[in-house]
């Protein structure tokens, strides 16, 4: 009874949000950010230090601004996801501004070659979902559910206009392998550990780091071209632009450490054009090799 409940409330939160218009939200994420910006709390913490240890050569004011920034962007990605997952696709897909862009993409798969595309954690990340299920309709996406109740709603929105969805396990990488194969499309996180296993320890802004394997993997095995996929916020709510990047033509040819870095010079790319829009708060430096100091002061992941 008590889930139920939950689950009710939950979705009623998303639908009063979510159909509120862009400018409302992102205001609202502006103030609400402006206001994170000055609390002493741990996410607050993670943030700075990973500011910190990106972008050393900025001086003290540079890397604050870039904090204030990024706090408000940060709200922002909270404060427009409702409408991510509750607005028709047709609404959504007139946020893109640039819906071209994946032109790349489509003529791969015309030519059944199959397409690796990487998603990131920066800027309006949840709002490809419609315009890939559009284009690519049998999209197979490698995911990692969320705990809780938030989880729970998700789950039931995820693949709420076509594709399909796989877990990260070996079981759901098989399944991903089968449809690259066949010259569909699949999608990957690459930003985040997705994965308990395949890993490789490869720098990120000059930080060695655990990342997952599996782009290059998957590249290896199937030759299909490799794209990262950015939703770009734009400023004063007039919606999104979206980036396709293609990775270099012989990322499949490199062993695995090899390609896992070249995906790491993507992300740093990325993040180095969109600094503001990158989740700062995430904890990607956390593991280190054997030996080597921990860099949050912090003792325990929660």
């Amino acid at each position: 009874m008590w889930q139920r409940l939950k689950l009710f409330f939950t979705k009623t939160f998303f639908y009063f949000f979510g159909y509120l218009p862009l400018p409302v939200l992102h205001s609202l994420g502006y103030l609400l950010g402006s206001l994170l910006s000055v609390l002493p709390i741990r996410v607050t913490y993670y943030m700075q230090r990973n500011i910190e240890l990106c972008f050393p050569e900025l001086s003290a004011a540079q890397r604050k601004k870039l904090f204030r920034q990024s706090c408000r962007e940060m709200l922002k990605t909270f404060t427009e996801m409702p409408t991510f997952w509750v607005r028709s696709q047709q609404h959504l897909l007139s946020l893109v501004k640039n819906q071209h862009a994946i032109k790349p993409m489509l003529e791969a798969v015309e030519q059944q070659r199959g397409v690796v595309m990487l998603g990131m954690h920066l800027g309006g990340y949840y709002l490809k979902n419609a315009v890939f299920a559009k284009h690519f309709p049998e999209a197979v996406n490698l995911f990692k559910a969320q705990k809780g109740v938030i989880g729970d709603v998700l789950m039931q929105w995820r693949d709420r206009f076509g594709g399909r969805l796989v877990t990260t396990t070996k079981k759901g990488v098989l399944v991903l392998y089968r449809h690259l194969l066949d010259g569909g499309l699949v999608g990957v996180i690459c930003d985040h550990n997705v994965l308990d296993f395949g890993n490789a320890w490869v720098p990120l802004f000059g930080i060695t780091v655990p990342t997952t394997t599996l782009p290059a993997k998957l590249a290896a095995k199937s030759q299909a071209p490799v794209f990262m996929v950015i939703m770009e916020r734009l400023s004063w709510a007039r919606g999104f632009k979206m980036h396709v990047l293609p990775l270099p033509d012989n990322l499949a040819s490199l062993d695995a450490e090899q390609a896992t870095l070249q995906v790491n010079h993507m992300i740093e790319n990325v993040i180095r054009r969109f600094p503001t829009q990158n989740e700062w708060h995430y904890r990607r430096f956390w593991d280190r090799p054997k030996g080597e100091p921990p860099l949050y002061k912090t003792q325990e992941k929660q």
